[in-house]
């Protein structure tokens, strides 16, 4: 055969030899496959996640880079001014050891920034990243013993406040005697120290003033730090997701893994500095480092919102006034916007030329509903997925106008560059085309790991054992289409997504079980009024009086609420006598979506003026479902 065809390689016919042989010895079959270790496919990132940004500072200094709001006035900053601010900023925070510079060589300090929204926050993360510290982003709202726990986990050297009179700040006696503010025992730095805002001079409108001139003018050279740029392996941000076991998991992510998907997405849809992204994501969701870094990092301008609450009109306002070209959320947040502009027959501005989506399943109707809402033929709808810990988004899938065949959702898509994705069975052997098996992602993008927990580290982040190659896995289930696409069909456990947030329901269920009267708790995401929310079920430890029920459901609501985010804190409470369970002794969650709920409502739907809530009248009850009914709605 080889004589007949010279042009096959000696090496590849010996090599089919041997296979067959180990084949029919049996070998073959009981050996792992060769390893085939990772290698990136195009040249990854050597600079940190905030050098983009100093170049641009640099070189386009007039540039406007943010626009947002104080108060009721919009703010405007050019490159050179927040390129002064959070040069300023950083003099403030703590600086690296000798020893912590460079990768494998410590963590550089980590600096919790509790700012709200708005354009105060975009410049704490710069200040911290030149200072050569990694942020740790954490909502002031939060509850204090939320705030507490996560600030004593991360270790964090100081807290970067508004002000030291903050509602989260404390006064703590000093061994010299002098009072020093803090928050759960870090020190507090103070933006106000460092930042004047102020009414313009000569007219309305607002002024951030002193600082910039102080910089920009020359100013004393002991008050312009030098920015530490550290390695591109050192970690950068440091972002808390729901735990299963009560407390929040610290992901620790990399300068590099940001970069690369950063790059990637930029070069992948040409953005530059013609293009204006509308900030709409919160700080501790990692949606918003592409839209600091990612529109910083390419000369482009970062649109700000001047409340973060959900406010369509307040959305579709900037969009327009400033000619948004970027739109970048979960889809849930999209379906608002839709829903509001069908009502009221309007249209999407023709500037706005992409709208990723990620987070959570997009609905398969939306995709069309916002086209044709659009006149812009160029428009660009993308679906990402991933995890926190593996650099914001993995893969990738540009949603065509009419979807193939045989999809009952939006695909998952084909991995971003230099990462990989994969579906593998118990064994960690790669899943054929159709059959389901565990997500792993890897490739550049995969975090260090969770912070200070060696733990749970081990339990989702692996290495390859013929690879190689180190994998997060994420909890998804999923299959490979034979076009190479993949399909995610759900959470392997019980924790869920929901408005794009990812939630661990053993979270919740560990809160209300801090109730005195709660035996157990089962949390679940049911269809309320068509939409997904969290509804958790009760057992009491002793039965309830009569009429005592609801004011329990409230109280047992109140202390969730009291130590969850909102986003977390279930929208209904329901008292059952048992919570079923399954045929191998288990909560039986799939039993529990078909409890219907009480009509009685809990605070966020419905109360007094003065708080409380009051018990429904049988006529009122009556009256209720029979709207109802009408409505075809729950009660």
């Amino acid at each position: 055969r080889i004589a007949a065809n010279p042009g096959i390689p000696r090496e590849v016919v010996e090599g089919i030899g041997e296979t067959l042989k180990r084949l029919a010895d049996g070998e073959a079959i009981k050996a792992p496959p060769s390893p085939v270790p990772y290698r990136p496919s195009s040249t990854l990132p050597t600079a940190p996640l905030h050098q983009p940004f100093l170049d641009i500072s640099r070189d386009f200094p007039n540039s406007e880079a943010i626009r947002g709001f104080e108060g009721e006035s919009r703010v405007s900053l050019t490159y050179a001014q927040l390129d002064a601010l959070s040069k300023y900023l950083s003099r403030g925070l703590p600086r690296p050891d000798k020893k912590g510079a460079g990768r494998g060589a410590g963590d550089p300090p980590i600096v919790a920034v509790m700012l709200p929204k708005g354009w105060r926050q975009v410049v704490g993360v710069l200040a911290c990243l030149r200072s050569g510290c990694a942020y740790l982003p954490l909502d002031p709202s939060l509850p204090g013993p939320r705030i507490s726990a996560i600030l004593q986990a991360s270790g964090a050297r100081a807290a970067l406040l508004e002000s030291a009179s903050s509602p989260a700040a404390e006064k703590k006696e000093e061994p010299s005697g002098e009072q020093q503010a803090h928050v759960a025992g870090v020190p507090i730095v103070a933006f106000s120290d460092y930042v004047a805002v102020g009414p313009a001079r000569g007219g309305d409108g607002v002024e951030i003033s002193g600082i910039i001139s102080d910089i920009s003018n020359g100013g004393d050279p002991a008050d312009r730090p030098t920015d530490v740029l550290g390695d591109c392996g050192d970690l950068a941000y440091l972002i808390y997701t729901s735990g299963s076991t009560g407390m929040p998991k610290g992901v620790r992510c990399h300068h590099q893994g940001a970069m690369n998907t950063i790059e990637d997405l930029n070069s992948r849809f040409h953005t530059g500095p013609s293009d204006r992204v509308l900030g709409l994501s919160s700080l501790s969701f990692d949606l918003s480092v592409y839209d600091i870094f990612g529109l910083l990092g390419c000369g482009g301008t970062l649109i700000l919102p001047k409340t973060p609450h959900p406010d369509p009109s307040h959305w579709i306002e900037l969009l327009r006034k400033d000619e948004v070209t970027i739109w970048n959320t979960v889809p849930r947040l999209m379906e608002v916007l839709v829903t509001y502009l069908e009502e009221r027959h309007e249209k999407l501005p023709d500037s706005l030329r992409l709208v990723y989506m990620s987070g959570d399943f997009i609905p398969l109707s939306l995709p069309s509903r916002i086209r044709a809402l659009s006149n812009n033929s160029d428009l660009a709808l993308v679906s990402m997925g991933g995890a926190t810990e593996a650099a914001i988004w993995s893969n990738i899938y540009l949603i065509p106008t009419e979807l193939e065949k045989g999809w009952g959702s939006i695909p998952y898509g084909v991995p971003m560059r230099n990462q990989t994705m994969y579906i593998l069975d118990e064994d960690l052997r790669p899943c054929p085309p159709w059959k389901t098996g565990r997500v792993f992602i890897g490739g550049a993008g995969v975090a260090l790991g969770y912070h200070a927990d060696a733990k749970k580290t081990a339990e989702h982040f692996i290495t390859h054992p013929s690879t190689g190659e180190k994998l997060f896995r994420p909890g998804d289930l999923g299959r490979v289409r034979p076009c190479g696409k993949i399909e995610i069909l759900g959470r392997e456990d019980h924790q869920v997504k929901v408005g794009g947030y990812r939630i661990e329901l053993g979270e919740i269920e560990k809160t209300a079980d801090n109730h005195d009267l709660v035996r157990e708790c089962c949390a679940v995401v049911k269809d309320i009024n068509g939409r997904p929310g969290i509804v958790a079920f009760v057992t009491l430890k002793s039965q309830p009086q009569e009429g005592e029920s609801n004011d329990i459901r409230v109280s047992i609501w109140e202390i969730m609420s009291e130590s969850l985010p909102k986003y977390m804190v279930p929208e209904a409470v329901e008292i059952l006598s048992h919570i079923p369970l399954s045929a191998n002794g288990k909560m039986d969650r799939k039993a529990l979506l078909n409890v219907p709920l009480s009509p009685l409502p809990l605070p966020i739907r419905g109360s007094r003026s003065d708080g409380k809530v009051t018990e429904m009248t049988e006529r009122e009850t009556a009256l209720a479902k029979t709207w109802a009914a009408i409505l075809e709605v729950e009660s």
